[in-house]
């Protein structure tokens, strides 16, 4: 009777990380949404700022 009882946990816990493995591995696929005009502003707006931060990172001052 033991044995299974054990037998069945064992294959539970098996068949259990075999199907979490599959899904792990799996490619979600992706959704091709066309972006708003909002969003397309937000997403330039940005674009520009971190092209401006990058700008003020990388001033390093007048050379003489």
């Amino acid at each position: 009777m033991s044995i299974l009882i054990f037998g069945m946990i064992l294959g539970i816990c098996l068949v259990l990380t075999v199907e979490n493995t599959i899904k792990l591995h799996m490619k979600p696929k992706k959704a091709n949404t066309e972006m708003t005009p909002e969003q397309k502003q937000r997403e330039e707006e940005r674009r520009i700022e971190d092209e401006q931060f990058d700008e003020l990172m990388r001033y390093t001052g007048r050379n003489k």
